[in-house]
């Protein structure tokens, strides 16, 4: 089972911009890419690693989904 519309499939995020007193109206986290969307023309690909607005993420039967429209940048 997929997403409706341009969705990757990534690992457990990371979050790489932590604060102990507040948390920021948009952080920032990082995964590995695991899968891509076919349809869609993508400047990363699979094992890259991708920067995306936390809390954005989708989860389905262990698996977990983000849209492209998320990320803010990637890491070859």
């Amino acid at each position: 089972m997929l997403p409706i519309g341009n969705h990757i499939k990534i690992t457990e995020p990371e979050r790489i911009n932590k604060t102990p007193l507040f948390t920021e109206k948009e952080a920032v986290s990082m995964a590995q890419v695991l899968g891509l969307t076919p349809d869609e023309d993508l400047p990363y690909k699979i094992n890259d690693t991708v920067f995306f607005f936390t809390d954005k993420e989708i989860r389905l039967k262990g698996e977990i989904f983000i849209n492209t429209e998320m990320i803010v940048g990637f890491s070859v």
